[in-house]
């Protein structure tokens, strides 16, 4: 009986399974780290993972709770799935390997597991084999294989990944659990018929320009341009390593492994460098200038400070000129960014004996600047020497960022500098040397008189029109008999005898049942006296 071990891939690195225990069904499935009591943030996940109805691992192993011990800390994500599964098969079978246990084989998994044992496709596919290179070279050297398993929906992982994986290492697609099951004899839950697909190693090394859609294509695999170096021999050089590291921004490390590359003790190491400058990603577009500006008194005091602008430099190893202390208030030194696009800025600098430091960061726009201020007081203004090193980078990189805040001396400055030019970072380290004596300052030019005040000119009063008459609201005067003053109350009018009450004006009837008021004084023809 052959003991497989499980690793399980995530973003945080690989994961053994060390151990699947039955637990009381009372109580839940948990993940621990290690033997310890630990309980790892993803337990309950994993508790919905094994019962029913959400679960799978009970519905086809019969028992409800289990724990699960892991090597290492997995925080998140549902990655872990698939070697998950696979543990509880190897452990229904007996051959799961402990972790003190000698394994014939390896496993290597990264997927999500739907309800109906279908594998989901999950990320950072790169980043967790990145993640993986030191076991995979470990594993490598004991003798023992790696059989890697990612989800077939993900696809073709990206050529280069694929060219630089030791040969002990055999990656396959996976479309179901099943089909990792069957490759270890182990009964297949689905009992389906299709099989993991192995992904075929390229026989060239792509790299992916920037820009216009080009893409600069290796002439020769990894192999003949390192004169038929194996891809594994590479591996072992560190070639995966660089291309993670730069992918991640972790340029101090990146540039730490290509400045020991070319010292030339490690051979492997020499050539998996030279590959990766041929198919690295230019960082280009970052360029960089520091300049510095003055604060001088005019008098006795920096109350009235004048401003002395020192054009910036963009020579690596150059200096600022000197600048005496006596009457020096304040000073600005300024990280000029003058890139394509833009990019995230770093100026750090320390001053005087007690190598005071500042550090600001930013992402600077073209033509932005980036400033850090020393005010100096009396007991400050002392002769010295101040190290400025402006970094700039198309990536962001807290690595970068921690490293600087620590820097102190001269030579650490020397050193941050030379390792991070190395990384392809564009870098410019100056110095600036504070003197005795006392620089004349500039004359403050006098302010511009005041502009005269205006004369005031007396305004004309403003022409107001005389009250518009108020409209006359009487009815009109037609309805009136001449010489009745119109509105005036009218005797009632008598026709044969009868008495006939005066008209209505236009105002007190309703709209619609107005008459015209020449027929309200008339009589028609049937209404007169009959002789």
């Amino acid at each position: 009986m052959t003991l497989v071990r499980v690793y399980l891939a995530t973003t945080e690195g690989p994961s053994q399974v060390q151990s699947v225990v039955e637990e009381d069904p009372e109580v839940r499935s948990v993940v621990c780290r290690d033997g310890t009591s630990e309980s790892l943030p993803i337990s309950n996940a994993y508790d919905s993972f094994v019962r029913k109805p959400t679960g799978v691992i009970e519905r086809h192993y019969g028992h409800r709770v289990f724990r699960m011990d892991v090597s290492e800390r997995i925080s998140e994500g549902r990655s872990w799935q698939l070697g998950a599964f696979v543990a509880h098969a190897l452990k229904a079978a007996n051959r799961l390997a402990s972790k003190d246990d000698t394994p014939a084989t390896v496993l290597w998994l990264t997927g999500e597991v739907r309800n109906d044992l279908t594998v989901a496709d999950v990320g950072h596919i790169e980043e967790k084999l990145a993640n993986s290179s030191r076991l995979f070279t470990e594993l490598a050297a004991a003798g023992i294989e790696v059989e890697a398993f990612i989800p077939t929906e993900n696809g073709r992982p990206d050529d280069r990944v694929l060219a630089a994986l030791p040969r002990t290492v055999r990656l396959r697609s996976v479309a179901s659990v099943g089909e990792v099951c069957r490759e270890f004899g182990l009964p297949d839950p689905l009992g389906g018929a299709t099989t993991a697909v192995e992904i075929e190693r390229p026989t060239g090394v792509v790299a992916r320009g920037q820009g216009g859609g080009h893409g600069l294509l290796a002439v020769a695999t990894a192999a003949a341009l390192t004169l038929s170096i194996p891809a594994a021999t590479l591996w072992q050089g560190g070639l995966w390593d660089l291309w993670y590291w730069e992918k991640a921004g972790r340029f101090r490390d990146l540039g730490e492994a290509l400045i020991l590359a070319k010292d030339g003790e490690c051979r492997t190491c020499a050539l998996a460098a030279q590959v990766f400058q041929l198919t690295r990603h230019p960082h280009g577009g970052t360029e960089i200038g520091v300049g510095m500006v003055e604060h001088r008194a005019a008098g006795d005091s920096c109350a009235q400070a004048v401003r002395v602008e020192i054009p910036p430099i963009a020579e690596r190893g150059g200096v600022l000129p000197p600048s005496p202390v006596e009457n020096l208030c304040a000073l600005e030194y300024r990280l000029r960014f003058d890139g394509k696009r833009a990019a995230l800025a770093w100026l750090v600098t320390a001053i005087g004996e007690k190598r005071e430091r500042r550090l600001k960061d930013m992402r600077a726009q073209p033509g932005e600047t980036v400033t850090v201020r020393y005010t100096l007081q009396a007991a400050q203004r002392t002769p010295g020497a101040v190290d400025v090193l402006a970094v700039g980078s198309p990536q962001e990189s807290d690595q970068v960022t921690a490293w600087l805040r620590t820097l102190t001396t001269p030579e650490q400055f020397a050193v941050a500098a030379a390792t991070l030019e190395a990384a392809g970072l564009s870098v410019l380290h100056v110095q600036h040397n504070l003197i005795d004596g006392k620089a004349v300052a500039p004359a403050v030019e006098p302010a511009p008189p005041a502009p005269p005040a205006p004369v005031a000119v007396e305004q004309p009063p403003p022409i107001v029109p005389p009250p518009a008459a108020p409209a006359d609201t009487r009815p009109p005067a037609l309805l009136w008999p001449p010489g009745t003053e119109p509105g005036a109350e009218m005797p009632p009018a008598r026709f044969g005898g009868r008495t006939r009450e005066p008209p209505e004006t236009a105002t007190q009837r309703p709209f619609g049942q107005q008459q015209r008021p020449f027929r309200d004084g008339i009589r028609r023809r049937d209404q007169l006296p009959r002789n």
